[in-house]
């Protein structure tokens, strides 16, 4: 439970802050996971396969004893499960990624219908302000430009 009555909304504020178009960010989410699951699982099955393979040709070989093959099993598992683990951190930084950079060109896009939304509404005072590191910050320039432009041809009011 809470102690502060405005957390949750705080949270879910936060949350929908960052998927700003929720279909466009979560499509792209969900094609990189789909993409990355693919690449773990291909990259997995080609490591298992060959080191399988490898494991195999030199146990033939060597003739060792069952206890060394049971060894050299658990140490195979062990290292699949942590390309498992590492696999599935990437697919997790991969989507958490792909959300922060839509973030950063969805935003803007905001601002820009908003900016336009205004100019055709008449107000030539309006202005695009983006936030640091988003994207299009030449078209917002150039946004501010025409709007000061049009505010000269307007004149005084």
């Amino acid at each position: 439970m809470n102690d502060h009555p405005g957390a949750e909304g705080r949270r879910r504020r936060k949350v929908r802050n960052y998927l700003l178009e929720p279909r466009i960010q979560l499509r792209l989410g969900l094609v990189n996971v789909v993409l990355s699951l693919a690449f773990a699982a291909t990259l997995l099955g080609v490591l298992g396969y060959h080191q399988r393979q490898r494991e195999a040709r030199w146990l033939e070989f060597s003739g060792v004893s069952s206890d060394m093959r049971s060894i050299l099993t658990d140490y195979q598992n062990d290292v699949f499960v942590i390309l498992a683990l590492l696999s599935l951190v990437f697919v997790v930084l991969s989507v958490a990624c792909s959300i922060l950079f839509t973030h950063r060109m969805v935003g803007p896009t905001y601002a820009f219908r908003r900016h336009l939304r205004a100019l055709r509404d008449g107000d030539y005072h309006a202005h695009t302000t983006l936030r640091p590191h988003d994207a299009f910050e030449e078209v917002a320039v150039e946004l501010n430009e025409l709007s000061a432009a049009l505010r000269e041809r307007e004149g005084p009011r």
